[in-house]
């Protein structure tokens, strides 16, 4: 939970910044901060070669696809409220299914099925009443959601690394090479009368470094991914709080509701993955018992 409450602050945050700093800036300087924490981690834990890994085509790709999504998550946040950013973006558990089912040849259910047709309904309950005052921000919240699940599913193709921290390092590197550069150049670099303030940009790295370590930590660390996933909608929670604390916004009755069924659909479809595992796990061991009894007779 910490995790998803590190990426909630960074979220806030970036929204409260977008006054005072331009978004090349605030994602360049981040990056940049970042890239430095990730690669020295990664040397820290695994040496030079942590960086190696036969599956550099897939991590590429994915560093490709982060450039684009981070600039459309800066711009939305700062024309939406952090409920609604937060509504659509829950919306991406339902697109990975659907993803799942033509990249990966997974096979769904008619829980999923409903679960996705129901997630469904809640975002256009949500994101109706927001069409007329701010459809430019929830366009880029929604392009961005289909980004990061095609991201999400490139993440499942690669599967598991030496050097977990490697999925850090390429989206920071990954932006640090483009919008590095790119905020050197006049008209994209600000620096407020403050000078101290431009900190704030650099220190959105140290905290999506954090974030991303404790996230690590928690996934690797629970006996099963089921403990821990459903975690991630306390981001809604946090979103709410943070939104109304920092920036006085008070969700309308359509972001309640829309919210509560991505939710209660997004919370469904979790518990049907933990019961089918459960079934399996308890499947696998009951075939294994049997053999391992049946043994001594053949």
């Amino acid at each position: 939970m910490a995790g998803w409450f590190a990426f909630s602050l960074i979220d806030a945050f970036t929204k409260g910044m977008t006054d005072d700093f331009k978004t090349i800036q605030l994602i360049g300087m981040s990056s940049v901060t970042g890239t430095l924490l990730s690669a020295g981690w990664i040397v820290w834990r695994h040496g030079w070669r942590g960086f190696i890994t036969p599956k550099w085509k897939l991590f590429a790709l994915r560093g490709a696809l982060v450039i684009p999504i981070s600039y459309l998550i800066v711009h939305a946040l700062a024309q939406v409220t952090l409920a609604d950013f937060y509504g659509i973006i829950f919306m991406s558990p339902f697109l990975i299914t659907i993803l799942s089912v033509v990249v990966l040849k997974e096979k769904i259910g008619i829980h999923r099925i409903a679960a996705m047709i129901v997630g469904f309904t809640g975002v256009m309950i949500l994101a109706g009443p927001q069409m007329q005052s701010a459809p430019l921000g929830l366009l880029c919240v929604f392009i961005a959601m289909i980004g990061g699940s095609i991201v999400a599913i490139l993440i499942r193709k690669i599967g598991r690394v030496p050097a977990t921290a490697l999925f850090a390092f390429v989206p920071f590197i990954s932006n640090a090479l483009i919008y590095g550069p790119l905020m050197l150049l006049p008209g994209n670099f600000h620096i407020p009368e403050n000078s101290w303030l431009l900190l704030e940009p650099a220190g959105m790295g140290v905290l999506a470094f954090a974030g991303f370590i404790l996230f690590s930590i928690g996934f690797t660390s629970a006996t099963e991914t089921a403990v821990v996933a459903p975690f991630h909608y306390s981001q809604m929670l946090w979103g709410v709080l943070l939104g109304y604390l920092m920036f006085g916004d008070i969700p309308q009755k359509t972001t309640i509701a829309g919210s509560l069924i991505i939710l209660s659909a997004g919370l469904y479809m979790l518990w049907r993955e933990y019961l089918h595992h459960k079934i399996n796990h308890s499947s696998s061991a009951t075939i294994e018992a049997s053999g391992e009894a049946t043994l001594p007779e053949t």
